[in-house]
Parts: C-alpha cells; structure tokens; sequence
C-alpha cells in the first residue's frame, strides 16, 4: 500500500509529537494525532481532548 502525502503527515505527527493544521472549508484546526483511518483523522489539542474530521473534508494539511 502506498501512503498518501496526508497518511504520511498523520504518522509523523503521531510519532514525533508534532502538531499539525489542518485547513477544513474555509477552518483551521490545529492538534496532535492520535490516531486515523481511511475515512477520518482523531487529534487532540489543548483546547479540546478530542477532534474528529473527516477525511474527505480536508483541503490542506501543514506541520509544525
């Protein structure tokens, strides 16, 4: 299976505990990933203990 550019950011997010932002309709939503599927990605932040977007919803992703 070949990983996609935002499996392979999820991973390194989740490995080496670096925060990421995703950019959802016109939203940012910034926190670590905990974890992920084919269909969404489950994050926490300091704000909130747990976040979950679809995956399908994401228009971009940066790394800290």
């Amino acid at each position: 299976m070949i990983k996609t550019s935002f499996q392979e950011m999820f991973d390194h997010s989740k490995t080496a505990n670096k925060g990421l932002a995703l950019f959802v309709q016109g939203q940012t939503v910034a926190g670590l990933v905990t974890s992920y599927t084919d269909e969404a990605v489950e994050m926490r932040s300091r704000e909130y203990a747990r976040i979950v977007v679809r995956i399908d919803r994401i228009d971009a992703i940066a790394a800290s």
